[in-house]
């Protein structure tokens, strides 16, 4: 509440009987507080789940050119192209850690962990497409000593175009240029050891080589025409002969055991035969 006097005079300086005075007096409602509770859920989430595409990434070894058709069958020092593939433009790649064995238990390791050439005699760098989508080696065939097939693996490294994971990684630094990143190249193999699984992955691809030189050391033609042929007949090596640059015959070993018990079997049948003969021969001469 509040009261205020209003007083009225009709004269400057006496107070006569017609002046008033008021007294008034305010009054004002308490204040309320109203007050209204309600309860607000929160905003609905909605996860959303999405598991990029990865590459499908192949590896090849062709002839003629790295277009060219697929060896399955080589001689040794033709020209062939090893060709590593990706299906996907958001992704490069990098090849690495590649060997190669006789499938006998002999490894020969062809590139190290940064994708550069241990020997570069037997496999030279690797030529990267500018989209880093393809890679290809070209190299002469070769093959052990002991045997025609080689089976060979390599570590196939993805990485990210869109985030820049492949500048410094694809396509490597080899040679002289390798000595200056050395610090970085330590970093980018601490790095590759953090990549989860699904980055990395093996791809295989085997060819048999065969001798391209004869005893003479002069090119025989005919491997050519056998290589051809064999190649359209899709010839597996375990039917157990395969000819040779020098026209021989050579048998696996159980086509040699089969071969050697079936003469000796032969022998000692005709042994016996013959005894058997001589022992008739001997009695009718007696009587």
């Amino acid at each position: 509440m509040f009261s205020l006097t209003i007083v009225i005079s009709f004269h400057g300086t006496f107070v006569t009987k017609v002046d008033r005075a008021y007294r008034c007096l305010c009054f004002f409602r308490n204040i309320k507080h109203l007050t209204s509770a309600i309860d607000m859920s929160p905003v609905g989430t909605t996860e959303l789940v999405n598991t990029a595409r990865m590459p499908t990434c192949t590896y090849s070894i062709h002839s003629e050119s790295p277009e060219g058709p697929s060896v399955a069958y080589g001689q040794v020092g033709e020209q062939i192209y090893h060709v590593w593939e990706c299906d996907d433009d958001t992704h490069g790649f990098l090849v690495h850690s590649c060997f190669v064995n006789d499938g006998r238990g002999t490894q020969f390791d062809l590139m190290d962990v940064d994708g550069c050439p241990i020997d570069p005699i037997i496999q030279p760098e690797v030529v990267y497409d500018d989209n880093l989508r393809r890679a290809v080696a070209e190299t002469w065939g070769y093959k052990f000593s002991d045997t025609s097939v080689l089976n060979y693996q390599c570590v196939v490294e993805l990485c990210r175009k869109d985030v820049g994971e492949c500048e410094g990684l694809s396509p490597p630094s080899c040679g002289r240029n390798k000595r200056e990143i050395k610090n970085v190249a330590l970093r980018r193999s601490r790095r590759r050891t953090e990549l989860p699984p699904q980055n990395q992955m093996d791809l295989i691809a085997s060819v048999n080589m065969l001798d391209s030189l004869d005893e003479d050391g002069i090119s025989d033609p005919r491997t050519e025409k056998f290589i051809g042929k064999i190649s359209q007949r899709h010839f597996h090596p375990r039917s157990g002969i395969a000819i040779t640059p020098t026209n021989r015959t050579c048998l696996s070993k159980l086509t040699i055991g089969v071969f050697a018990t079936t003469i000796a079997f032969t022998f000692i049948i005709s042994a016996a035969t013959t005894a058997i003969l001589f022992k008739r021969t001997r009695r009718n001469g007696k009587m």
